[in-house]
């Protein structure tokens, strides 16, 4: 290369360095009044004398300055921040106007605080203070914090902080715009390693109405938690509202008492009013947040597996390895599969489970988990795998099913909160949801309801239990049923069934015992029950009738609750859009007590009017038919 081909290209690349490097600065330095003369450019930092010449500048020869939004400069007469200062937050075009001109020799760029960060619960123990920006474990010892060792946080309005269980934003994460007074709520307490800390704009996302169709006063609302005081100041009042406008992409939960407590419902898309769902003046609290659409399962975080067979001279370890083809990949669709029924998505504040180490050990038993996030262990007894087995006449594909079925439970361990609570409550929320899952995903074979026992006797008994609630009373039953275990500081399944479905447990409990007893009675009468049931309108009768003008195939359609003690949901699917539903109900004499017509896929019926018994619905129009027994409260 020629000298002076040399030359130009070092100059470039001297340009191109202060060019890029001024991107990023927060501050301009100028030496004359009116931004003239030389420039410095500063990001947040201490400049003391020797620094300024570094940067371009030059002591005492400093006359306006240029402020980025959300940063502060502190000027220092004297080298090393000391003499007189002066602090500025916006833009200076003539120091001269302060008595600063030409006697700054040392500088401080500070971005202006706008959250801080706590030890403790309840706003106590260290703090340290943050402004906009990226920070890592490194970057918040710095500031006077200290990771996994957070818990709880305090942030101006108009701001929002993404925190991450791993450093330099990696893993689980969750973001707040608001303060919090303890991330035990969330399951965020002592794990924050890294952070984000942005301005945000605000953003209409919630219109929340006094009247139907949208009338009288409009209080608007943006992503956040807010109690009836947080409602009031918005310009809303807590059980005065009737309807509801909701921005595409977010949804609002709505709960009967102040502090998100009481019954809730969950809203992401207009409603007109509130009459219609029973919550009509009687919201006191909601939340709002992005909705990430059930069934969002996109960014699940599969662990990764590890298998260590600790008895590979034992059968049952033989046959593990010929039952399973793929175990790894095997139990990372289970670990899916299961978190769908305790979690709404993949964004659902799911524990955080990236490595899960399978052991094969020759114990009596069948498996167990151990191990806390991130590093969790399940064991399997290869005695347990022989015995089943050979019981099952050396089927590989029956014991292969029943290692799923296992896993499917422990997997749930592995993932479900659990709540702080000892004894029987806590037995029967750990392995009764565990078996719920297990259950519900078809992965426990012969099992089936029966009467008896208590709702804290885990595993099938509260299994089922679980499942007839999720079945008849709130198909989200389980998710939020999980979460109380996160949230609440005393729990309790009074409490929590209470909160979620307004019935007390007792009440809930001896609701699915009867129904056991009418299914096994419908199950041992089945043909006399037939003859009983049938109407006097053929139409009505429980035997499938056949016509020859029609053809009359299962409307695919879910009714719930039941039994029913207020209003009856119906829910469509399949069959022409603009078919018209006939609905009849009909009491066991055959006599009719209630009929609508409704075009909807969703349709609510009022059946508080009608005396408690057994009642036949049928649904019908001129593709389908279907008939469903309820039970009327």
């Amino acid at each position: 290369m020629k000298p002076n081909q040399l030359s130009f290209t070092l100059l470039l690349a001297i340009s191109l360095f202060f060019c890029s490097s001024s991107l990023n600065a927060q501050v301009t330095v100028h030496q004359h009044c009116n931004f003239t003369g030389w420039t410095m450019q500063l990001d947040a930092g201490n400049f003391n004398s020797n620094d300024i010449r570094g940067a371009g500048g030059l002591p005492n020869d400093t006359s306006s300055i240029k402020i980025s939004p959300g940063y502060t400069v502190t000027l220092f007469s004297g080298d090393n921040f000391t003499g007189n200062s002066i602090t500025y937050s916006s833009n200076d075009d003539c120091l001269v106007n302060e008595s600063f001109n030409d006697v700054v020799s040392s500088i401080r760029v500070t971005s202006l605080s706008v959250l801080t960060l706590f030890q403790h619960c309840g706003y106590s123990g260290w703090d340290a203070q943050f402004g906009v920006g990226d920070f890592t474990s490194d970057a918040i010892l710095a500031a006077g914090g200290r990771p996994n060792d957070a818990s709880s946080i305090k942030i101006t309005e108009g701001y929002q902080i993404t925190v991450y269980r791993g450093d330099n934003f990696t893993g689980n994460s969750i973001t707040y715009a608001a303060d919090d007074d303890c991330f035990v709520n969330e399951g965020y307490n002592d794990v924050i390693s890294s952070f984000k800390i942005e301005k945000v704009e605000a953003q209409n996302v919630v219109s929340l109405f006094q009247h139907c169709n949208y009338g009288g006063w409009e209080a608007i609302f943006d992503v956040g938690n807010f109690t009836s005081d947080a409602i009031r100041a918005a310009g809303g009042r807590p059980n005065d509202a009737s309807s509801i406008k909701i921005a595409e992409g977010y949804k609002i939960t709505v709960y009967r008492g102040d502090n998100f407590t009481g019954n809730s419902i969950t809203y992401a898309g207009n409603d007109d009013c509130f009459v219609n769902e029973g919550y009509n003046d009687v919201i006191s609290s909601f939340k709002i947040e992005k909705n990430n659409r059930d069934g969002d399962w996109d960014n699940f975080l599969y662990p990764n597996i590890t298998i260590n067979d600790e008895a590979s001279f034992h059968r049952g370890s033989w046959v593990f390895r010929n039952a399973l083809s793929n175990p790894k990949e095997t139990f990372r669709a289970l670990a899916l599969e299961g978190c769908k029924k305790i979690y709404a998505n993949d964004s659902d504040n799911l524990v955080y489970a990236p490595n899960i180490t399978v052991y094969l050990k020759d114990f009596d038993g069948i498996a167990y988990k151990t191990g806390s996030s991130p590093n969790f262990q399940i064991t399997l007894s290869v005695r347990w795998l022989e015995d089943t087995y050979n019981r099952n006449g050396n089927n590989l594909q029956k014991i292969a099913e029943d290692i799923k079925g296992v896993m499917s439970h422990e997997l749930t361990h592995v993932y479900q909160w659990v709540p702080r609570v000892s004894g029987g409550e806590r037995k029967g929320f750990v392995e009764g949801l565990a078996d719920y899952v297990r259950i519900s995903v078809g992965r426990h074979q012969g099992s089936s309801p029966r009467r008896g026992g208590n709702w804290k006797d885990g595993y099938t008994t509260t299994g089922h239990f679980l499942n007839w609630l999720v079945n008849n009373k709130d198909s989200e039953f389980a998710a939020k049923f999980n979460h109380t275990a996160r949230t609440y500081n005393t729990w309790s399944w009074e409490s929590a069934c209470n909160n979620l479905l307004g019935e007390g447990v007792q009440s809930l409990w001896n609701q699915y015992q009867n129904n056991i007893g009418r299914m096994a009675a419908i199950s041992s009468n089945k043909s006399t029950e037939k003859s009983r049931y049938k109407m006097e309108d053929n139409d009505c009768s429980l035997e499938k009738k056949t016509d020859t003008s029609v053809d009359h195939k299962d409307i695919k359609s879910k009714l719930y609750p039941n039994p029913v003690s207020s209003i009856m949901n119906i829910e469509i699917i399949g069959g022409s859009d603009d078919n018209t539903n006939t609905i009849e109900i009909r009491d066991l004499s055959g006599g009719l007590v209630k009929n609508a017509l409704f075009n909807d896929a969703r349709y609510k019926i009022d059946m508080s009017d009608l005396p408690s018994g057994i009642y036949i619905v049928t649904i019908k129009n001129s593709e389908h038919i279907t008939k469903k027994r309820i039970v009327k409260q």
